[in-house]
């Protein structure tokens, strides 16, 4: 498993359908097409992306460390700081 470096502590970083899945619900999509229309017209310039990106990337660690069994204490502000 991947894991990213926060504020000196690593996470595990775990992607899977799961996490494209609890995103897509978050963002009110209801099919893998809606997801892909998304990632394809997206503006790293638009600050609703850059929330968008930050959530994203804490799914996926927040999964990671379930896996791992460890606390998850950090938020998507502490993405976006990196």
């Amino acid at each position: 498993m991947e894991t990213i470096k926060i504020d000196g502590s690593k996470y595990p970083v775990k992607f899977g359908l799961s996490v494209i899945r609890a995103f897509a619900r978050a963002k009110g999509f209801s099919t893998l097409d809606a997801f892909e229309g998304w990632y394809t017209k997206a503006d790293d310039k638009n600050l609703e992306m850059l929330d968008d990106i930050a959530t994203l990337l804490l799914l996926g660690i927040e999964r990671g460390c379930k896996k791992d069994g460890i606390e998850c204490d950090i938020d998507g502000d502490d993405i976006l700081n990196l």
